[in-house]
């Protein structure tokens, strides 16, 4: 029903931007030109509202089938001129007057078209904002300040995002979705939108800030994906439609490099539409799965030549039968307090030397501090800062490390280097704009091995990362627990 809103909406909106900015460019008046942007703002404005509220209706209706009757709604942003002037400086530029544009009538009306297109992705975008604000209220905030580092496609391909939200029964309570998911919609997706699917549900947390800045925008003009609320870790619109996605990813990239990875992909990918299948359908088929509607595909009859499909292509959302067997490099999913295990978990974490302060510790911190220990280490955790309405809360450094008399910050991570210092500057970036400074950082990989290459990789992090140093690095391993030198 929400695709649906905003595709109306969007075909309205579309037209009338297209003769307001026509007009006002083919005009050699600036005052004419000064009118179609006032004009422009007050249409843009107006339909951004009306996203929002269409959104709003979709996000109570989700919140109430997953029990929560009185839904948390974040406020609706703001959306300036410098916004407007931005886009059409953007697209318009060639033409600075209207005899320019009467001249190349073909290359102006495409431009205008383009410009108006742009804008409509400012307009879907106020539904997206709903979602992700909902989720991180400090989220608006920090992208307006832009308080935190842009990450590159390299960078976002290596990032793992955290598998569990850091306050879940929290987040519930207040009435706010737990995470966010990317879902696929309308006819055709490009490779972009897709890779961007596959990450699955995105959980609110302290590292999240730089995902979101990528993962909620449109991909390209007339994107249509949605963003769509989290409120079940295991139930949530689009799963079946991402897990297949991040199946499609791995095997189209399977043995390329991080720096190879997106390039690979887009390049399979982009020869599998273009052969007239939709490259979702064919990895769904192959192990047996049907389409979210429950009907198998059926065989193309020729209606539509191989140019017609590769130009349209239906995803429908397939769903996978039946679960497959976890890959060996598949993340690895946390064990969380309040489960079967509670007790165990509680037993632990009382058992510990380290003094943690009335926190309750989750299992991976547990974990941590019992290796941490058996180094002859003991910490300190610091508390959560208070959770402020609007707000959210005030990052924190993790624990005290008491034989070196810092506060400092845990990371649980993978080997792989792109993971690691984007967990770093993240934590780093978003703390600053707060106020606070992390700079000493502990890096568990356990149960993996420290190797030559990421060592030295690690030591060059303060020169990669010149807007991001920190002050110390410890890395805990399967054969010890190290200092990292810095350079």
């Amino acid at each position: 029903m929400l695709r649906r809103a905003l595709n109306g909406l969007a075909r309205a909106y579309v037209a009338q931007a297209v003769k307001i900015l026509a007009a006002g460019w083919e005009s050699e008046s600036a005052a004419d030109r000064d009118r179609a942007v006032a004009r422009m703002l007050r249409l843009t404005r107006d339909a951004r509202h009306r996203a929002f509220q269409f959104a709003a209706q979709d996000y109570v209706r989700s919140a109430r089938e997953a029990g929560i009757s009185d839904p948390y709604m974040p406020p609706e942003r703001d959306y300036t001129e410098r916004a407007v002037r931005t886009v059409i400086e953007k697209h318009l530029v060639k033409f600075d007057t209207g005899e320019k544009a009467r001249k190349a009538p073909r290359e102006f009306a495409r431009a205008v078209q383009a410009t108006a297109l742009h804008f409509q992705g400012h307009v879907e975008q106020a539904a997206r904002d709903l979602v992700v604000d909902a989720v991180d209220p400090e989220f608006a905030e920090l992208e307006r300040t832009r308080s935190f580092g842009r990450f590159s496609i390299d960078e976002f391909v290596a990032y793992e995002p955290p598998a569990e939200p850091d306050d879940a029964e929290g987040l519930l309570q207040r009435g706010q979705p737990i995470g966010w998911a990317r879902v696929l919609s309308g006819a055709e997706s490009c490779p972009f939108c897709v890779m961007l699917a596959s990450r699955g549900a995105v959980y609110h947390s302290r590292e999240t800030a730089a995902e979101f800045k990528h993962a909620t925008k449109a991909g390209h003009n007339a994107c249509d994906c949605r963003i769509v609320p989290v409120w079940d870790t295991e139930r949530w619109e689009g799963k079946e439609q991402a897990d297949a996605s991040e199946r499609l990813w791995k095997k189209l990239t399977e043995g390329a490099s991080v720096r190879e990875a997106y390039e690979v992909w887009r390049r399979e990918y982009q020869q599998q539409a273009s052969e007239g299948d939709h490259p979702l359908v064919r990895v769904t088929q192959a192990e047996g799965g049907q389409h979210a509607t429950g009907q198998r595909k059926k065989a193309d009859k020729g209606s539509r030549s191989k140019a017609d499909q590769a130009k349209r292509v239906p995803h429908n959302e397939p769903a996978p039968a039946q679960e497959q067997p976890r890959q060996q490099n598949q993340k690895r999913e946390r064990p969380r307090r309040g489960g079967p295990d509670e007790a165990e978990w509680a037993k632990r974490q009382a058992a510990l030397k380290s003094e943690t302060n009335g926190e309750r510790l989750e299992p991976h911190e547990i974990e941590f501090l019992e290796r941490f220990e058996a180094h002859g280490e003991r910490a300190s955790w610091i508390p959560r800062a208070p959770y402020v309405p609007g707000h959210g809360r005030k990052p924190t450094n993790d624990f005290r490390w008491e034989r070196l008399g810092v506060v400092t910050e845990f990371k649980a991570a993978s080997t792989k280097y792109g993971t690691i210092s984007s967990y770093i500057r993240l934590a780093v970036t978003k703390a600053h704009a707060q106020g606070v400074t992390k700079e000493n950082f502990v890096v568990d990989i356990s149960p993996y091995g420290l190797r030559k290459a990421l060592r030295g990789q690690l030591s060059d992090y303060n020169v990669k990362n010149v807007d991001a140093q920190i002050r110390s690095l410890w890395v805990m391993h399967a054969h010890g627990f190290e200092e990292i030198n810095l350079k």
